[in-house]
């Protein structure tokens, strides 16, 4: 048959690229676990080391600066603790499972909802995730999620930045599925590796649908590689703060409350200890730098099947909390192209954007990557082509 061969080499790289995907995303939640856990006994340390300062008298004004900065940080770490806690305790209240065992829940991270499928001990999980790489600043909403998408929810941005809604998950209640910005991928990821991920089509649009998600695949994975080394230096820079706090802290311990009858070498030492605190109170805080998705200015789609096509922009202007659809062009027959401008929209610069395409009496299209609406950005130029009932489209360029 044709393109079998091609069919079969595509999807064994796409087996490959879903597992070495799926490795970094475990990794990344692993580090991220790590890293939480060393935080709490951070925290732990930094209310000692407050408790113990407030019992010291005749301290110098300077210092008093300092562990009260340590303090306030404090606060905010255990606040954002809270309200994650809260939502979970809400999410479990719904008693919403996922295959008996696991709770679906849905995080603000970074500003944007983000749906996560999270196994037993999940809420160590969601602290995890929240405080690695950042909770709105408008809270955090956790929902639950219920039905066969929540099964197979992924993280979806990690580092921080991008997501967008896909189709009718969040319009349908269902599940946000996106990775750095490319709707479905985690979802092929997680089906691909537990055999789920079958095609139906036929070979050519096969092997076209399999090389595209490899290449957003290899992408991602080199993204979550990049968070797990700064979430490992984030971990490295955190113990060894924690590790000079400790040294300082036990040799303070025998010494009186007055810190006047003090000897130099004390006071030194305690000095460097309100200091330290600080520092390490910040490190509580501290999340990953958020991560930009790819930006887009406009598409070009050129009509290449043997149907009538019809091209909108579907946009998020919320981040994945909702999505809408611009009106969509004029009839396109096979050998013309057509522009679409955001800007004649009148869609907010920033918004999340992708091609969606009407194929007049068959199977609308879609690009499963959604890009960030920049003026000044890359044109992205796709191709549509096939029959009415199997046909697909694909990115042919980029172009400034």
């Amino acid at each position: 048959m044709f393109y079998t061969e091609e069919k079969n080499e595509a999807l064994e790289k796409l087996q490959k690229a879903a597992a070495e995907y799926k490795t970094a995303f475990d990794n990344t939640i692993y580090a991220s676990c790590q890293l939480y856990e060393a935080r709490k006994k951070t925290l732990d340390l930094i209310k000692s080391g407050v408790e113990f300062f407030d019992g010291i008298s005749n301290i110098p004004d300077g210092l008093n600066d300092n562990v009260g900065k340590a303090r306030s940080n404090v606060e905010i770490f255990e606040a954002n603790i809270k309200a994650v806690q809260v939502e979970l305790n809400k999410a479990s209240a719904s008693d919403t499972t996922i295959d008996g065992t696991n709770e679906g829940i849905e995080l603000a991270i970074g500003g944007a909802a983000v749906g996560i499928s999270v196994a037993v001990g999940g809420s160590a999980v969601a602290m995890a995730i929240a405080t690695t790489f950042g909770i709105a600043s408008t809270g955090v909403a956790i929902s639950s999620l219920s039905g066969a998408a929540a099964t197979t929810a992924a993280l979806a941005w990690l580092g921080g930045g991008a997501v967008a809604a896909g189709g009718a998950g969040i319009a349908g209640g269902t599940a946000l599925l996106a990775v750095f910005g490319p709707i479905g991928l985690g979802l092929a990821a997680i089906a691909l590796t537990t055999g789920g991920f079958v095609f139906s089509e036929k070979n050519k649009k096969v092997a076209i649908d399999a090389s595209g998600k490899i290449a957003e695949l290899k992408r991602t994975t080199e993204k979550l590689r990049e968070s797990i080394a700064k979430i490992n230096g984030l971990y490295n820079e955190t113990v060894q703060s924690e590790m000079k706090i400790r040294y300082l802290f036990d040799g303070l311990l025998s010494e009186d409350k007055n810190f006047s009858d003090w000897k130099n070498d004390s006071q030194v030492k305690f000095v460097d200890f309100a200091k330290e605190t600080e520092i390490l109170s910040l490190l509580l805080l501290k999340t990953l730098p958020q991560i930009e998705p790819e930006t887009a200015a406009r598409f070009i789609l050129q009509q290449k099947g043997v149907f009538v096509a019809k091209a909108c922009i579907e946009y998020s202007p919320d981040a994945g909390q909702s999505t809408e659809k611009t009106a969509y062009s004029k009839d396109l027959l096979v050998g013309h192209e057509v522009e679409i401008d955001p800007a004649n929209f009148h869609i907010p610069e920033g918004s999340y954007i992708r091609l969606y395409v009407k194929v007049v009496a068959g199977k609308n299209n879609c690009d499963e990557k959604w890009f960030k609406y920049k003026h000044g950005g890359e044109t992205i130029i796709y191709e549509i082509a096939g029959t009415t009932a199997i046909n697909y489209i694909k990115k042919v360029s980029g172009q400034n």
